[in-house]
């Protein structure tokens, strides 16, 4: 449940701002004065956090130095169930920051309004929030989260498709189909962090391989695939390469069992 309330949080403020960046940006009359207005919530975080984080090291239980030596730090670059989980993370983050970055330029490029293409991407958003918190939740009554998995894999693929094969026919179900799929996919990326760990200790080691690797990885994403817009002359060519990624990131799921060694 704490894992879906992060996700809902990060996904209402990520559905806020791509419906009012553009509207901003035209009353601003500036893209960097419009992109500059983000580092105020950004501000406002650091500021709420910093003394939080002060409190909890201060309260921080004290670790005995038997304990503190038995624990490693190093990245589980070898295990191969941090190997899979990372592969599936890195899969998800390029699908979702190239969905994120080439959803709304799509349908400008389909003479819609950058206004009314930024409420798309709101959607996309949107229906991420329902799926973040809906899929940890279903989660915890599942024990092989595959059950979840590839159905949210399933749906992503569904929007893709339509975007590629019928953009027009019904854009606001795409996006909605995207965002169902890319929420629940990140969202249980997240719950298997935990699961594949056998302590918190573990389960740290796990998350910095995992989301650092796929993140580093998932920044290229948006980079790559406008390259491959402009070698295509379109879009159709992004939306089917990454269709193809996401067959990818079927059968890498596929390999997110329940039987899998957790990390230690």
């Amino acid at each position: 449940m704490v894992t879906g309330a992060y996700m809902f949080a990060m996904m209402a403020a990520a559905g806020l701002a791509s419906a009012v960046s553009v509207p901003l940006a035209d009353a601003l009359d500036s893209w960097a004065l419009a992109l500059a207005v983000w580092a105020l919530p950004a501000l406002s975080g650091l500021l709420l956090w910093l003394p939080l984080s002060r409190r909890v090291h201060h309260t921080a239980p004290r670790v005995d130095a038997d304990d503190e030596a038995a624990v490693t730090h190093r990245l589980p670059l070898r295990h191969a169930t941090a190997v899979t989980l990372t592969a599936y993370l890195a899969l998800q983050s390029w699908q979702f920051y190239s969905a994120l970055a080439w959803l709304a330029p799509t349908y400008v490029d389909h003479d819609w309004t950058r206004a009314r293409a930024g409420y798309l991407l709101s959607v996309f958003t949107a229906t991420q929030m329902v799926a973040g918190f809906v899929a940890p939740a279903l989660a915890d009554r599942v024990r092989d989260r595959r059950l979840l998995l590839l159905p949210a894999v399933a749906f992503a693929l569904a929007g893709e498709l339509g975007v590629l094969l019928a953009p027009d026919a019904a854009p606001w179900v795409w996006s909605a189909l995207l965002g169902l799929g890319q929420g629940a996919a990140f969202a249980l990326g997240l719950v298997l962090l935990v699961s594949y760990a056998a302590s918190p200790a573990a389960s740290a080691r796990l998350s910095a391989m995992g989301l650092g690797i796929g993140y580093a990885v998932a920044a290229f994403g948006p980079t790559v695939m406008g390259v491959v817009r402009d070698a295509a002359g379109g879009f159709r060519a992004v939306w089917l390469v990454l269709s193809v990624l996401l067959i990818v990131q079927v059968v890498v799921t596929t390999r997110l069992g329940p039987d899998l060694e957790p990390v230690r």
